[in-house]
Protein backbone atom coordinates (compact mmCIF):
# COMPACT_ATOMS: atom_id res chain seq x y z
CA UNK A 1 0.00 0.00 0.00
CA UNK A 2 1.24 3.50 -0.88
CA UNK A 3 2.19 5.56 2.17
CA UNK A 4 2.52 8.97 0.49
CA UNK A 5 0.00 10.49 -1.93
CA UNK A 6 -0.24 13.90 -3.61
CA UNK A 7 -3.72 15.04 -4.66
CA UNK A 8 -4.17 17.97 -7.04
CA UNK A 9 -7.47 19.81 -6.57
CA UNK A 10 -9.24 20.55 -3.31
CA UNK A 11 -12.85 20.41 -4.48
CA UNK A 12 -15.24 17.74 -3.29
CA UNK A 13 -13.39 14.97 -5.20
CA UNK A 14 -9.88 15.84 -4.01
CA UNK A 15 -10.93 16.71 -0.48
CA UNK A 16 -12.85 13.44 -0.08
CA UNK A 17 -9.94 11.43 -1.45
CA UNK A 18 -7.47 13.22 0.84
CA UNK A 19 -9.73 12.75 3.84
CA UNK A 20 -10.21 9.02 3.13
CA UNK A 21 -6.46 8.49 2.82
CA UNK A 22 -5.63 10.53 5.92
CA UNK A 23 -8.13 8.44 7.90
CA UNK A 24 -6.20 5.37 6.68
CA UNK A 25 -2.90 6.86 7.99
CA UNK A 26 -1.57 7.65 4.52
CA UNK A 27 0.58 10.79 4.27
CA UNK A 28 -1.39 13.14 2.00
CA UNK A 29 -0.42 16.42 0.36
CA UNK A 30 -3.42 18.30 -1.06
CA UNK A 31 -2.51 20.92 -3.68
CA UNK A 32 -5.11 23.52 -4.66
CA UNK A 33 -4.88 26.95 -6.25
CA UNK A 34 -7.76 28.34 -4.16
CA UNK A 35 -9.51 30.07 -7.08
CA UNK A 36 -12.93 31.68 -6.70
CA UNK A 37 -15.91 30.04 -8.39
CA UNK A 38 -16.05 26.83 -6.47
CA UNK A 39 -18.92 24.70 -7.73
CA UNK A 40 -18.64 22.68 -4.53
CA UNK A 41 -19.54 25.69 -2.39
CA UNK A 42 -22.18 27.00 -4.78
CA UNK A 43 -24.26 23.83 -4.73
CA UNK A 44 -23.43 22.18 -1.44
CA UNK A 45 -26.17 19.86 -0.27
CA UNK A 46 -27.53 19.00 -3.73
CA UNK A 47 -27.27 15.22 -3.86
CA UNK A 48 -29.42 13.59 -6.55
CA UNK A 49 -28.38 10.51 -8.55
CA UNK A 50 -29.97 11.57 -11.85
CA UNK A 51 -32.39 14.44 -11.72
CA UNK A 52 -30.96 16.57 -14.53
CA UNK A 53 -29.30 14.15 -16.95
CA UNK A 54 -30.06 11.04 -19.00
CA UNK A 55 -26.86 9.03 -18.58
CA UNK A 56 -26.02 5.58 -19.90
CA UNK A 57 -26.69 2.58 -17.68
CA UNK A 58 -23.06 2.34 -16.47
CA UNK A 59 -23.62 5.60 -14.57
CA UNK A 60 -26.29 4.35 -12.17
CA UNK A 61 -24.35 1.92 -9.94
CA UNK A 62 -21.80 4.67 -9.23
CA UNK A 63 -24.48 7.35 -8.76
CA UNK A 64 -26.60 5.35 -6.34
CA UNK A 65 -23.60 4.18 -4.34
CA UNK A 66 -22.36 7.77 -4.19
CA UNK A 67 -25.69 9.18 -2.99
CA UNK A 68 -26.06 6.38 -0.44
CA UNK A 69 -22.54 7.07 0.87
CA UNK A 70 -23.20 10.73 1.76
CA UNK A 71 -24.94 10.30 5.14
CA UNK A 72 -22.03 8.22 6.49
CA UNK A 73 -19.46 10.64 5.06
CA UNK A 74 -21.22 13.67 6.54
CA UNK A 75 -21.48 11.98 9.93
CA UNK A 76 -17.79 11.06 9.84
CA UNK A 77 -16.81 14.60 8.83
CA UNK A 78 -18.96 16.08 11.60
CA UNK A 79 -17.36 13.76 14.14
CA UNK A 80 -13.93 14.88 12.96
CA UNK A 81 -14.88 18.58 12.81
CA UNK A 82 -13.97 18.87 9.13
CA UNK A 83 -15.17 21.49 6.67
CA UNK A 84 -15.63 21.25 2.90
CA UNK A 85 -13.55 23.28 0.42
CA UNK A 86 -13.70 23.64 -3.35
CA UNK A 87 -11.69 24.74 -6.37
CA UNK A 88 -12.38 26.52 -9.63
CA UNK A 89 -10.93 28.48 -12.54
CA UNK A 90 -12.10 31.51 -14.55
CA UNK A 91 -14.96 33.00 -12.58
CA UNK A 92 -15.76 36.08 -14.65
CA UNK A 93 -19.48 36.69 -14.94
CA UNK A 94 -20.19 37.89 -18.48
CA UNK A 95 -23.34 39.41 -19.93
CA UNK A 96 -23.41 36.75 -22.65
CA UNK A 97 -23.08 33.98 -20.10
CA UNK A 98 -25.86 35.43 -17.96
CA UNK A 99 -28.05 35.83 -21.05
CA UNK A 100 -27.51 32.19 -22.04
CA UNK A 101 -28.43 30.93 -18.58
CA UNK A 102 -31.52 33.14 -18.31
CA UNK A 103 -32.68 32.27 -21.85
CA UNK A 104 -32.46 28.55 -21.06
CA UNK A 105 -34.13 28.99 -17.65
CA UNK A 106 -37.04 30.85 -19.26
CA UNK A 107 -37.32 28.26 -22.03
CA UNK A 108 -37.72 25.54 -19.40
CA UNK A 109 -39.84 27.58 -16.96
CA UNK A 110 -41.44 30.57 -18.74
CA UNK A 111 -43.38 31.44 -15.61
CA UNK A 112 -40.15 32.77 -14.10
CA UNK A 113 -40.21 35.75 -16.51
CA UNK A 114 -41.45 38.14 -13.84
CA UNK A 115 -39.25 36.77 -11.05
CA UNK A 116 -36.78 39.06 -9.31
CA UNK A 117 -33.12 38.01 -9.50
CA UNK A 118 -31.56 38.20 -6.05
CA UNK A 119 -28.07 36.94 -6.87
CA UNK A 120 -25.99 35.22 -9.54
CA UNK A 121 -22.83 33.16 -9.05
CA UNK A 122 -20.27 31.34 -11.14
CA UNK A 123 -19.43 27.72 -10.40
CA UNK A 124 -17.46 25.57 -12.82
CA UNK A 125 -18.17 21.89 -13.33
CA UNK A 126 -15.69 20.35 -15.78
CA UNK A 127 -17.12 17.45 -17.76
CA UNK A 128 -15.72 14.77 -20.03
CA UNK A 129 -16.60 14.49 -23.74
CA UNK A 130 -19.12 11.68 -23.08
CA UNK A 131 -20.55 13.19 -19.89
CA UNK A 132 -19.27 10.44 -17.59
CA UNK A 133 -16.51 10.97 -15.03
CA UNK A 134 -12.97 9.81 -15.74
CA UNK A 135 -11.84 7.56 -12.90
CA UNK A 136 -8.87 5.31 -12.30
CA UNK A 137 -5.26 4.73 -13.26
CA UNK A 138 -3.62 6.60 -16.14
CA UNK A 139 -2.16 3.99 -18.52
CA UNK A 140 1.59 4.19 -18.95
CA UNK A 141 2.18 6.45 -15.94
CA UNK A 142 2.82 4.39 -12.83
CA UNK A 143 1.23 5.80 -9.70
CA UNK A 144 -0.93 8.41 -11.50
CA UNK A 145 -4.69 8.26 -10.97
CA UNK A 146 -7.50 10.61 -12.00
CA UNK A 147 -10.96 11.43 -10.70
CA UNK A 148 -12.36 14.23 -12.85
CA UNK A 149 -14.99 15.20 -15.41
CA UNK A 150 -18.05 14.82 -13.18
CA UNK A 151 -19.83 17.82 -14.68
CA UNK A 152 -23.20 18.62 -13.13
CA UNK A 153 -23.02 15.38 -11.12
CA UNK A 154 -19.89 16.42 -9.24
CA UNK A 155 -21.57 16.99 -5.91
CA UNK A 156 -23.40 13.66 -6.12
CA UNK A 157 -20.53 11.56 -7.47
CA UNK A 158 -17.47 13.52 -6.40
CA UNK A 159 -16.83 12.46 -2.82
CA UNK A 160 -17.58 8.79 -3.45
CA UNK A 161 -15.62 8.53 -6.69
CA UNK A 162 -12.69 10.39 -5.10
CA UNK A 163 -12.70 7.90 -2.24
CA UNK A 164 -12.85 4.93 -4.64
CA UNK A 165 -9.92 6.23 -6.71
CA UNK A 166 -8.00 6.92 -3.49
CA UNK A 167 -8.64 3.31 -2.46
CA UNK A 168 -7.40 2.13 -5.86
CA UNK A 169 -4.26 4.26 -5.55
CA UNK A 170 -3.27 2.70 -2.23
CA UNK A 171 -4.30 -0.86 -3.05
CA UNK A 172 -7.45 -0.94 -0.92
CA UNK A 173 -10.80 -2.43 -1.95
CA UNK A 174 -12.79 -0.45 -4.53
CA UNK A 175 -16.55 -0.82 -4.05
CA UNK A 176 -17.76 -0.01 -7.58
CA UNK A 177 -16.62 -1.05 -11.06
CA UNK A 178 -14.42 1.79 -12.34
CA UNK A 179 -13.73 0.21 -15.76
CA UNK A 180 -16.61 2.01 -17.55
CA UNK A 181 -15.08 5.31 -16.38
CA UNK A 182 -11.50 4.59 -17.46
CA UNK A 183 -9.58 7.20 -19.45
CA UNK A 184 -8.87 4.38 -21.91
CA UNK A 185 -12.38 4.69 -23.33
CA UNK A 186 -11.14 7.76 -25.21
CA UNK A 187 -8.18 5.95 -26.82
Amino acid sequence: MATEVVIVGGGVVGAAAAYQLACADVSVTLVDAGHDGKATAAGAGIISPASSISPPDVYYPLAYAAAAHYPALLAQLADDGERETGSGYDTRMTAAGMQEILREALRIAPGLGGAEIGDMRVGLRPTSPDGLPILGAVPGVEGLFVATGHGASGLTLGAYSGIQVANLAVGQEVHVDLQPFSVERFA
